[in-house]
């Protein structure tokens, strides 16, 4: 009798049906380093429909780091190599706020020790900052401004100048209220005893 006929071979699955398949489902699970890694591996095989998911899955990779990571430095250092692999809008976004979160806390950092340093900090926070965070950064700005130009006239002797700065700055005190008016009090004294001393000195001149 004839042989009966053999069954039908199944049909031999691409090699890059694999790595796609594995790339894909990694996609789905947000495990991007696994995903990127082996779509491309898919690519290399010949997989056609891949390029896209794979750039996306190494853009969020990196997003993941940053926002992962709690120096912002370095946060911005995986945003930043984001925007190499894509340029992308959101990705745009999250370097202006981390930058702007950077120059605030080193601002903060700064107040009550270089105002100098605090002052050209909310300049720099003021350039990344979103339109209704202005208005509160420029008075932040102005306030630390004020406050490095009381200091330098403090240790100048400038007096009449210290008085006047102290005098502004207490009208927005924050937590540095009691500094404030320690160092307006002595400027006044010594702008007193400074007024004083070139009247004596006057008179002597008459005498």
């Amino acid at each position: 009798p004839p042989d009966p006929p053999l069954p039908p071979t199944p049909p031999t699955e691409a090699a890059w049906e694999a790595p796609r398949r594995k790339g894909l489902e990694a996609f789905g699970e947000g495990n991007w380093l696994m995903a990127w890694t082996q779509l491309e591996e898919a690519e290399r095989l010949g997989a056609k429909d891949v390029s896209d998911k794979k750039v996306q899955a190494q853009v969020k990779e990196q997003i993941k780091k940053g926002q992962d990571e709690k120096d912002v430095d370095k946060a911005l250092t995986f945003f930043n190599k984001a925007l190499d692999i894509k340029d992308d809008d959101a990705v745009r976004t999250l370097i202006r706020t981390t930058t702007f979160r950077k120059w605030q806390e080193s601002a903060k950092g700064n107040e009550g020790g270089d105002w100098a340093k605090a002052a050209a900090d909310w300049k720099k926070a003021i350039e990344f900052a979103e339109e209704s965070q202005l208005e509160e950064m420029r008075a932040n700005h102005k306030y630390c401004a004020t406050f490095s130009d009381a200091v330098t006239a403090r240790t100048s002797k400038d007096w009449p100048r210290a008085v006047e700065l102290y005098t502004e700055l207490a009208k927005r005190p924050g937590r540095y209220a009691a500094t404030i008016e320690l160092e307006r009090d002595n400027a006044e004294k010594q702008l007193k005893a400074a007024i004083e001393t070139a009247a004596r000195e006057a008179r002597k001149e008459f005498d």
